[in-house]
């Protein structure tokens, strides 16, 4: 038996309870309701303690007190002798157990005549005469204003609570206000223990026992002899023996035989309403069974605001599991059975998959994955299936095929890649999978694409599965929650297998992927529609098609609104598509939204390869800005589209920044026939050292693409700028013109700005000999504000002086000038003035001879 007699000497002093307990000084009432070893004795002792001068009197109440002319006996004799005393009328035997209306009258008259008095009745659940606590709430009523009850119970007392808390008169604390913080439990621990403990150890005690204080001091007294208290204090349960004893001692064995055997049927709940007490434990009025234990406060719990779902103290609730273990063994396992098929009469399938494993009934759980785990997949929440599956032992799951299959789906669609390719290379080395089920995890298996930086498995997966796909056209693979029709598993794969040959920088064979997966039935699926858009948008902006993928990018965000998928990841593609339009446009400020909204879903979903294509996108904005920021990279490696685009502005940089030669070296020697932007950038920096013969062979290297916009153009510009190299002005002129007309009628800019300031001189330099849209570049140009003058002048001319220069044979006045140019007047002159500086001429005839002298017209 465990004895807390002296659990006031380890008290600690409770000053925030104590100041609200002076309040009762004020008031006729004051209610202390909480749970047995709260704490409430001691709290009352230490504020009696506080009054040792004044009328403070304690009564421990006990069973014989149901006797009210006991009661009434125990109460004068605390209190003073009054010489009105004897004029107390006798108690009726009529009052049915109660003092009578004339009795209290008479007595609260008595008590008018006593100095300022508080009487402390101590223990009150041990009445169970419910006349005598009526009558106790009444005496309440006509309670003089000199003297003020405090009644100390570990039950709801029936004495008319909402009468007084409606007038205001009553003072309440329960068992909420006396859980013990961090700071009163450290200090009573080290009063127990006589050491201290660190603040983790005591923060982690505090948990487990929710500040219930004498659960915290059945623990420090244990703790006195345990080497480890963390080790301890993890371990800490219901079962631990002061614990048990105690709890045992002052709770349990006071409980009636049916009581206890319902507390322990009930104790396999997590939580608990009316109707679920009433299922599991047999009780079939349930909702009875919780008010009474709420009014006894038997350590339930409330877990709503209305009262309706409750839960046991886990101290508490472990000891009863405990004991039902031992005293019924079989029985747990139904009970939490009852508990499940309750939950799924709700249609709560979680709290049922939840009683079902605890129960061990794994095909229970199994069943309901298939049968109730179509919503949550439909709503998005898919960790909620995996954490049912989970729940299910290694070696019950290998022996259901379809589980793990469903799985691995789980796992890949949520992004968790890691580990879902785990689980998918394992069932696809299985020999005795079905034709069926292998559809599925190829399928699968090739979108690992989205998170797995080595693009050639991802490719070869692809290709295996359109393959098992294309050969069995009759095959049904197996329907796990409608993630796995034939169509979805061929539009699944089409979409893997497209943005695979994407990211090595294939565009034939990511075109003729996504096209067919746009044209098949599982496309309409909204959420792949989405992802084929977006992916096709991609694919046309990196190529040059910016109509195109911008119609694409706009109806696969419409589309995901529509739906309600914006948060998505596929719709990342989309915006992606639009950044790479408008930067191909060379419009900048447009694309730094689109890369924003990129980022922000790529990064929310751990994309690796999404992430890696904003960052490459970020990075290419930043070079037309001229900046040169240092970014944070994405985890893994980049894939090969990213790799070369990344080394290609690296060499774009050092070419620009006056070394070609080094440009030139860290490229590769080696360049297949697939037009890429480390080919354009091997051409142009051996341009720009005078290689002209390697640059030729480079250009004459790139296969002709129908399909790639932006390829055509950049070997058409690099042509241009090699006939200029090599001298040849005419056929330079001839096919920049042809260059710009491309560019104009497909919107391409960028193109032009990569190549930088020489081919840009070129634009400045023919002048009208060029179509209108040269003037859009340097437009663009001189944005960036880009030197494009030669070495002949000490001080380069700007592009937009270049572009100004470029109009001066004409002799339009300087009004036209600033019109064609869309600037003003003053600032036509203001650039006049720089290029006759810069020229060294002193006015427009000067500059125009100058200019044509060093190649400038």
């Amino acid at each position: 038996m465990v004895d807390l007699g002296n659990s006031v000497s380890y008290a600690v002093e409770r000053p925030r309870l104590l100041l609200t307990l002076e309040g009762a000084l004020e008031l006729p009432l004051t209610v202390i309701t909480a749970q047995a070893g709260s704490g409430k004795t001691v709290l009352l002792s230490q504020w009696h303690q506080r009054h040792p001068r004044d009328n403070f009197f304690w009564l421990d109440v006990i069973a014989a007190d149901n006797d009210p002319a006991h009661l009434m006996r125990r109460m004068l004799t605390a209190l003073p002798r009054q010489e009105a005393g004897d004029s107390l009328p006798a108690l009726a035997t009529e009052n049915d157990g109660g003092w009578g209306e004339a009795f209290l009258t008479a007595f609260a008259a008595q008590l008018g005549q006593l100095p300022d008095t508080v009487v402390i009745f101590d223990d009150l659940h041990h009445l169970s005469n419910t006349r005598l606590i009526a009558d106790l709430g009444r005496l309440v009523e006509r309670l003089p204003a000199n003297v003020h009850f405090v009644f100390s119970s570990r039950a709801d007392l029936p004495i008319g609570s909402s009468r007084h808390r409606l007038r205001l008169a009553m003072l309440e604390i329960r068992q909420a206000d006396l859980a013990l913080d961090n700071r009163e439990s450290a200090l009573l621990l080290e009063r127990v223990t006589g050491r201290a403990l660190d603040e983790s150890d005591v923060a982690s005690l505090v948990s487990h026992t929710e500040g219930w204080a004498a659960g915290i001091q059945l623990a420090g007294l244990s703790l006195r002899f345990h080497p480890h208290p963390s080790e301890f204090i993890d371990q800490l349960t219901g079962t631990d023996r002061l614990i048990a004893e105690y709890l045992t001692d002052e709770v349990l064995q006071d409980q009636t035989a049916e009581r206890r055997a319902t507390l322990l049927r009930m104790s396999v709940l997590d939580t608990m309403c009316d109707g679920l007490v009433s299922a599991v434990a047999g009780e079939p009025e349930g909702h009875l069974i919780v008010e009474q234990l709420e009014h006894e406060s038997l350590f339930l719990v409330p877990l709503d605001n209305r009262r309706e779902w409750f839960r046991f103290h886990p101290l508490f609730r472990d000891l009863l599991r405990y004991r039902l273990r031992v005293e019924d063994p079989a029985a747990e396992e139904q009970l939490l059975d009852r508990a499940a098929r309750w939950h799924l009469t709700r249609n709560e399938a979680t709290a049922a998959a939840a009683y079902f494993a605890r129960a061990r009934n794994w095909d229970a759980v199994i069943d309901l994955t298939f049968t109730h785990g179509l919503d949550p997949v439909m709503r998005g929440d898919l960790a909620t299936v995996i954490h049912w599956i989970d729940q299910v032992p290694i070696v019950v799951r290998s022996r259901h095929p379809n589980l793990e299959i469903l799985r691995g789906v789980l796992l890949s669609m949520s992004g968790q890649f890691g580990t879902a390719e785990d689980v998918l290379t394992r069932l696809a080395n299985d020999p005795a999978l079905s034709t069926g089920q292998r559809m599925i995890v190829y399928a699968y298996l090739a979108s690992r694409v989205q998170f797995r930086p080595d693009v050639q498995v991802s490719i070869a997966w692809g290709e295996r599965s359109l393959h098992l796909l294309d050969n069995h056209p009759d095959t049904v693979p197996p329907d796990l929650l409608r993630l796995t029709d034939r169509d979805l598993l061929l539009t699944t794969t089409l979409l893997s297998l497209g943005r695979s040959y994407l990211l090595a920088g294939d565009f034939a064979g990511a075109r003729h992927c996504l096209n067919r997966a746009l044209g098949i039935p599982g496309s309409t699926f909204s959420a792949h529609r989405v992802h084929t858009l977006g992916s096709l948008a991609l694919l046309d902006a990196l190529t040059g098609r910016l109509d195109a993928a911008d119609d694409r990018a706009h109806e696969a965000i419409a589309l995901s609104d529509e739906i309600g998928a914006r948060s998505r990841p596929a719709t990342a593609d989309a915006y992606l598509a639009s950044a790479f339009s408008s930067l191909q446009r060379g419009e900048l400020a447009r694309a730094v939204p689109a890369l924003r909204e990129a980022r922000q879903l790529a990064s929310a979903n751990r994309r690796t390869q999404l992430m890696w294509l904003e960052h490459v996108g970020t990075a290419w904005l930043n070079a037309d800005q001229g900046r040169t920021a240092v970014l944070d990279e994405p985890p893994d490696t980049p894939p090969p589209l990213v790799h070369d685009r990344l080394v290609a502005l690296e060499s774009r940089r050092l070419r620009l920044a006056g070394f070609p030669e080094k440009a030139l070296a860290m490229l590769p020697s080696a360049l297949g026939p697939t037009p890429s932007a480390i080919m354009f950038e091997s051409a142009a920096a051996a341009i720009a050292s005078d290689q002209l013969i390697q640059a030729r062979l480079v250009i004459d290297t790139i296969a002709p693409d129908a399909e790639n916009l932006r390829a055509s153009l950049d070997q058409q510009i690099l042509r241009a700028w090699l006939s200029e190299a090599s001298g040849e002005r005419e056929a330079a002129a001839s096919q920049l013109a042809s260059a710009v007309t491309f560019a104009e009628t497909h919107g391409l800019i960028e193109s032009f700005m990569q190549a930088g300031p020489a081919v840009l001189r070129q634009l400045a330099a023919y002048g009208n000999r060029l179509p209108d849209y040269r003037t859009s570049i340097l437009r663009r140009a001189s944005e960036t504000d880009l030197e494009l003058a030669g070495p002949d002048l000490a001080e380069p001319l700007t592009s937009r002086e270049l572009e100004i220069l470029s109009y001066l044979p004409s002799r339009f006045t300087n009004t036209e000038l600033a019109e064609q140019c869309f600037i003003s007047v003053n600032t036509i002159k203001t650039h006049m003035a720089h290029i006759y500086r810069k020229l060294d001429a002193p006015n427009r005839n000067a500059a125009i001879r100058k200019a044509r002298a060093i190649g400038l017209l």
